[in-house]
């Protein structure tokens, strides 16, 4: 039994007698023809002429070219991917007198307006509503590029899509079709514009046919409303509702429709998990769970065609080193072909780690070439520099000029040479290289307001081009489900739907209107999207549609909140009986939850110890223990393991450098002011001097550091920010009672065993009273609450670590551990201390509120913790046992080692299921 999606009798006489059908898209034909062939009981038969109206008006036109009949042969058909570049170009060069931030959206938006406007709007009608309201400026600047566009377009003897059906159909009145074109059947076009209208009134002796007007199935329809706590709660229950149908129903035509394209992601993999789990790791390429009516993954976004722009792209003078890291390590091509493949690898990975590792966004093209070329450094690559120096030759040979075909043909020519694509292992990459041959070969035959231009600029129009092609989906007659937005089902019929997202945000969908034509022009002529009145229209018509397609039942859901808003149902929903979510469904979902969880496997902790052995000596600094009392994971990761998290890459200067800098600032500050009594008995200018000379230490490392970055006007800028914060923490500095700095930047040592530290402490004031205090800098905008240190495992244990040491290092008495916070938005002191002598900054521990401990009963504990933490991590202690997952698993980088968010994951499934 056949699966129904379009019923074929009220269409079959038309096409038994060779009527030509006209559809509104690839899906109705689709749906015709497999079900036209599963009709027949011999399956050997000519192919019904059934065409989408666009490629009807494409080959038609195609058609009249080739017999040379004007003006088709001398006006060439191009795609909306080719106009959306010629608008680009447009807009690029207008850009000294009208300043865009983004060409590319905003030649996106005017070429849809474009469209739009010409299939609604009569040519005379837009010509003169926009010369009348060339008062806005918006719309002045539209006319402008339209002018351009049509010029362009007649200079080259270009004609886009909705041009030509206009011509096509005053042709039609002039001169008729040809002969064997005459008899036409108008299958389901629902509120079709009025060019397509018009377009069809030409047509000789049209008939419209409507498969699912009758209405029949809606009277007894089930309708039923579902609400659910979250998105996810809401489409995993859709997949498990379709898996109970089909278990039930196999040839079943199951529609879920969605409000909102976003989801299909999420739709996607929810029904591979559900329908067909073995298929949930395999190349999605490979198995599609649903008919779709287009694939939101463009050419672009596909790693093997990224990876071919990440290539191209190495002519430029400076690289993202992400894009690097990500060639370095790319199976989809052999950057180094050489027999000595396992050192070149090596070399690879080892040229990778040195990139993360420096942090920096981006680097320039000369340093990345400095790695590879010199023989005596540990990166050399004959081949991958040699590669890099054939590139940048054969753009030179062209003077980085070049056609469109000499840059289609060089850019050939380099993938080749550097190994793209590799090793083809699938059908889905084979269709890729196909997608990217037939893109450059569209990008060799297009015309150019420049007839030669830089490799940049095709660069960029051949990555136009590959962003808005999307990836073709293959209609399959075997698959019972579609998912479609409500627009793509309309013209369908389904034995079940689902609708998902039914709130009251989304149905009807929220107007967006064109931002190039009039509103008044949009509302006149009741342009889609236009107005809230047509779009209640449009969302009515479609939705009743929709309940006359359903045959069985129809499911209408929605969730209460996204975590910013609370939703409600769509009022289109009040007929709908409302029905609480499956209990079952949420039983069979945790199951299959956590059954899929731990087949990764992750079901057994291993609990064993590794003690330190004897020979076994761990050195480092008050990280070690911070990250054994935070995570004994950690801790031995980072210090048994000597693991490296790859380090996040930020850009401009870095804050560890900025960091860095702060301290080399203050260290060369309190050099020149000792104590209190130095700080008021200098003259302002003098201390203005030493803040000017602080300053500029700390800019001369950063300018070691990051030489290409720092420009003399960003070196000023750095300077003065450095001086103008070294000024208000002065002013701090003058309101502390009596104080004499006695050590800067001090170093101590310490071992527990077969864990030797290393401290060194920003500085050590000597009070009033003769006792110490120990000051730590810290210029993020983070820093430790001295109340976690009273915690039973604190996650940050530096401050009562550098108490403890320096005690047992005979600095004593101790009074006082504070942390100078010295940042943009906070320049202040925090801490703990016996007495009021440090600063007023920091309360007697005496008069804190929130412990009632005493300053000796706070700092035995913090020895007692210390002791028996250093003692842990000697004993091997190594459990995943995080403090706080929320903090303390953020940035530690070690979750895919540790698979602390696999363990959690099932718990909050767990969690959220009951909940709902």
């Amino acid at each position: 039994m056949e699966i129904n999606r379009i019923n074929l009798e009220k269409i079959l006489p038309y096409i038994n007698d060779d009527f030509i059908l006209l559809v509104p898209n690839q899906r109705i034909k689709d749906a015709i023809i497999s079900q036209y062939l599963e009709s027949l009981p011999n399956k050997a038969c000519s192919t019904p002429a059934i065409f989408p109206i666009d490629i009807f008006v494409k080959k038609h036109w195609e058609l009249n070219a080739r017999k040379l009949i004007q003006p088709y042969c001398n006006l060439q058909l191009i795609s909306t991917r080719e106009e959306l570049l010629i608008w680009n170009e447009i807009i690029e060069t207008s850009l000294q007198s009208i300043p865009l931030l983004n060409t590319e959206e905003t030649a996106n938006s005017a070429s849809h307006s474009y469209r739009i406007a010409k299939q609604w709007i009569t040519n005379e009608i837009l010509d003169k509503e926009l010369s009348i309201n060339s008062p806005i400026k918006d719309t002045a600047v539209f006319s402008r590029w339209v002018k351009d566009y049509q010029k362009y377009c007649q200079k080259h003897q270009l004609i886009g899509l909705v041009d030509a059906m206009l011509t096509l159909t005053e042709e039609r009145k002039k001169n008729g079709l040809a002969k064997y074109l005459k008899k036409f059947v108008l299958v389901n076009f629902f509120n079709p514009p009025p060019l397509y209208k018009l377009f069809f009134k030409a047509l000789p002796n049209f008939v419209e046919v409507f498969t699912n007007s009758d209405g029949g199935y809606a009277l007894n329809l089930k309708k039923i409303k579902l609400e659910f706590q979250s998105q996810n709660s809401e489409i995993k229950n859709c997949a498990i509702w379709a898996k109970s149908i089909l278990k039930k129903y196999p040839n079943a035509h199951i529609g879920i429709i969605t409000t909102e394209k976003s989801v299909r992601p999420k739709v996607e993999l929810a029904l591979k998990n559900t329908l067909a789990p073995e298929h949930l790791f395999t190349n999605p390429a490979n198995y599609a769970p649903a008919n779709m009516a287009s694939n939101d993954k463009t050419l672009f976004e596909h790693a093997l065609i990224y990876d071919a722009f990440l290539i191209l792209k190495l002519s430029e003078d400076q690289y993202y080193t992400d894009d690097i890291i990500r060639l370095l390590q790319s199976p989809y091509l052999d950057i180094c072909q050489r027999a000595q493949e396992d050192q070149e690898n090596e070399i690879s990975t080892s040229l990778s780690n040195k990139l993360r590792q420096q942090a920096n966004p981006t680097i320039k093209g000369r340093e990345f070439f400095n790695f590879i070329k010199n023989p005596d450094s540990p990166f050399y690559s004959k081949a991958l520099s040699s590669q890099l120096v054939g590139l940048r030759s054969k753009i030179r040979r062209i003077k980085n000029l070049g056609t469109p075909l000499e840059w289609s043909l060089l850019f050939e020519d380099i993938l080749s040479e550097f190994g793209w694509p590799g090793k083809i292992i699938d059908n889905g990459e084979k269709y890729l290289v196909r997608e990217w041959q037939e893109l450059l070969k569209k990008f060799s035959a297009l015309p150019s307001m420049s007839p030669r231009f830089s490799c940049n600029v095709a660069l960029i129009k051949l990555q136009l081009l590959a962003k808005k092609t999307l990836q073709q989906n293959y209609y399959n007659t075997s698959l019972p489900v579609s998912f479609f937005s409500i627009s793509e089902a309309i013209g369908l019929e389904f034995d079940y739907v689902w609708l998902l997202g039914m709130d009251d945000h989304r149905w009807p969908e929220p107007i967006n209107p064109s931002p190039f034509l009039p509103y008044s022009l949009q509302n006149k002529f009741n342009i889609p999207n236009s107005n809230c009145e047509t779009q209640l229209d449009t969302a009515l018509l479609q939705f009743q549609q929709l309940l006359i397609s359903t045959r069985i039942a129809i499911n209408a859901s929605y969730h209460q909140s996204d975590g910013n808003q609370e939703f409600r149902p769509s009022n289109f929903l009040k007929d709908f009986n409302p029905e609480a979510a499956s209990k079952e469904s949420d039983k069979l979902l945790s199951e299959k939850a956590i059954s899929q969880l731990d087949s990764m496997p992750i079901d057994q902790v291993d609990t064993e110890k590794f003690a330190l052995t004897a020979t076994e000596n761990i050195t480092g600094g008050a990280s070690i223990i911070s990250d054994q009392s935070s995570c004994p994971f950690k801790a031995f990761a980072l210090n048994r393991l000597k693991l490296s998290p790859q380090p996040s890459i930020e850009s401009g200067i870095s804050k560890t450098a900025r960091g860095t800098a702060i301290h080399i600032a203050l260290e060369t500050l309190f050099e020149k002011i000792t104590s209190d009594k130095a700080l008021k008995s200098i003259s302002s200018h003098q201390l203005s001097e030493y803040f000017t000379e602080a300053a500029v230490a700390a800019v001369e490392f950063l300018s070691k550091t990051h030489r290409d970055l720092l420009t003399p006007r960003l070196k000023n800028i750095e300077q003065q920010r450095i001086y103008r914060l070294l000024s208000k923490f002065i002013e701090l500095e003058k309101e502390r009672p009596k104080f004499k700095v006695v050590a800067r930047e001090e170093t101590l040592f310490f071992k527990f065993e077969n864990l030797k530290l290393t401290l060194r402490i920003d500085r050590i004031d000597q009070l009033e009273d003769g006792s110490f205090a120990l000051i730590d800098y810290k210029t993020g905008k983070y820093s430790p609450s001295p109340k976690s240190w009273n915690d039973d495992r604190p996650e940050d244990m530096q401050l009562p670590l550098y108490y403890y040491i320096a005690s047992k290092n005979k600095l004593q008495p101790i009074n006082a551990v504070a942390i100078a916070n010295i940042n943009i938005e906070k320049i202040n002191y925090t801490g703990m201390a016996s007495s009021d002598k440090f600063s007023e900054k920091i309360k007697a521990i005496d008069k804190e509120t929130w412990t009632k401990l005493s300053w000796e009963q706070a700092t035995n504990i913090w020895v007692e913790k210390i002791t028996s933490i250093a003692s842990e991590f000697n004993q091997g202690e190594c459990a995943v046992n995080p403090v706080n997952t929320a903090s303390s698993c953020t940035y530690c980088g070690l979750q895919a080692l540790c698979r602390i968010q696999e363990l959690t994951d099932i718990q909050r499934v767990i969690d959220e299921d009951f909940n709902s």
